[in-house]
């Protein structure tokens, strides 16, 4: 089988990772693989195809930022993409973020759509059946038509500051995937499945596998007993929706022998909150080595977030051997058992703390359950089984 895979980056970011794990996964079930992507830069040239075009990325931007008119543009790089696909000629195209400045979407679904190869699409967020937000929930919609039509804050990300155009980029992306009859959608969580299942794709085959993560990378350490309370929160973007005010404020109420580390965040978020007491603050980092540790010297996990499509950072730490606790929102609560942590109301960070600190869970049994659930390699077996019955 020739699979043919295309998103924005990869090796970098968790969809960058994932997309690498399925092409070497396929690769060693004997398939043919090519990645297609935009952004960034490759850790590997084999198989590995860069479409993108910094000039064409940074007009899709300011258009978008403008007159919100996000994959709508970089028609040079989709013409690149088309010839690429054309050149591999696929079994199976497996679509992952087509948003990111990088691809004129309804140029290359127009192509799909001749084309008539099977498409399996994991939905990483609500990009596709919404009007401008990647990601809504949080702040919500403030007019739902069979998806989000116009949320409540039209410049989150890839939105714009200025023309909104959000009906018309609905309609858009709703006329085109309506009639589109050759696509297997993936969601990331079963929650995710279940809110696109409200969408205008409600008729179309939708299945839910979640990302996993190579346990030879997020490695078990046993933890030492101490008297101290070591906790840890990590995020890509410390936005307001990743609960970063509720974390703050928890902090306040931390003793002499606890403390929180929060990672992933902006040198001006550091500097702005280093008066803050009991708190470690570190940049977003790529080293993996770095991350890992930091799971595995944590005693519990705190992920605060009130918007998840999934919630890798929880299904690492818990890795790692620490347990969890999370909100009850979203994605977060099918992710947690009281085996391996605790589940609290959205918002009660006070209780967070207080079940951080009677947490008594049994680290080998955090493992084990991320080895039932999370593993790369099951998560690539689902993903073969996917491709076979959509070939």
């Amino acid at each position: 089988m020739r699979i043919l895979y295309l998103n924005v980056v990869v090796d970098y970011s968790s969809t960058g990772r994932l997309v690498r794990d399925l092409a070497e996964g396929s690769k060693n079930q004997g398939h043919q693989v090519k990645i297609l992507y935009g952004r960034k830069s490759s850790n590997k040239d084999e198989d590995t195809v860069f479409v993108g075009n910094k000039v064409e990325t940074a007009f899709h931007g300011l258009m978008t930022k403008i007159f919100g008119r996000h994959g709508l543009h970089s028609s040079q790089s989709t013409q690149r993409i088309i010839k690429e696909i054309k050149k591999f000629n696929p079994d199976i195209i497996h679509l992952h973020n087509l948003h990111g400045y990088w691809v004129n979407v309804p140029m290359l679904l127009g192509f799909l759509k001749e084309y008539n190869k099977p498409i399996v699409w994991t939905l990483h967020d609500f990009w596709m059946i919404s009007g401008s937000a990647a990601n809504f929930h949080y702040y919500g919609c403030k007019e739902w038509n069979e998806g989000c039509v116009i949320n409540n804050h039209p410049s989150l990300y890839p939105g714009s500051y200025f023309i909104k155009r959000q009906r018309k980029n609905f309609k858009w992306k709703k006329d085109i995937l309506s009639s589109m009859n050759n696509i297997h959608y993936i969601t990331v969580s079963k929650w995710q499945k279940e809110e696109f299942n409200k969408s205008f794709l409600n008729n179309k085959p939708i299945d839910h596998i979640y990302n996993g993560i190579d346990l030879n990378v997020f490695q078990y350490k046993n933890k030492k007993i101490k008297s101290s309370l070591n906790l840890l929160a990590v995020a890509n973007d410390w936005k307001e929706s990743k609960g970063l005010n509720d974390l703050l404020n928890l902090s306040k109420s931390l003793k002499s022998n606890e403390h929180l580390t929060i990672i992933g965040l902006t040198q001006k978020q550091i500097n702005q909150l280093k008066d803050y007491d009991h708190i470690t603050l570190i940049e977003r980092t790529s080293n993996i080595e770095e991350l890992v540790s930091h799971y595995q010297e944590a005693d519990v996990y705190l992920n605060l977030s009130y918007e998840e499509t999934m919630g890798m950072t929880t299904v690492e730490a818990l890795a790692c051997g620490t347990p969890c606790v999370t909100y009850d929102k979203t994605a977060l609560p099918e992710l947690i058992n009281d085996r391996v942590g605790a589940v609290v109301t959205v918002g009660a960070y006070d209780e967070a703390l207080r079940m951080a600190r009677n947490m008594n869970k049994n680290g080998l049994e955090c493992r084990e359950y991320v080895e039932g659930l999370f593993d790369k390699n099951k998560m690539i077996m689902d993903y073969m089984s996917i491709y076979e019955s959509t070939e």
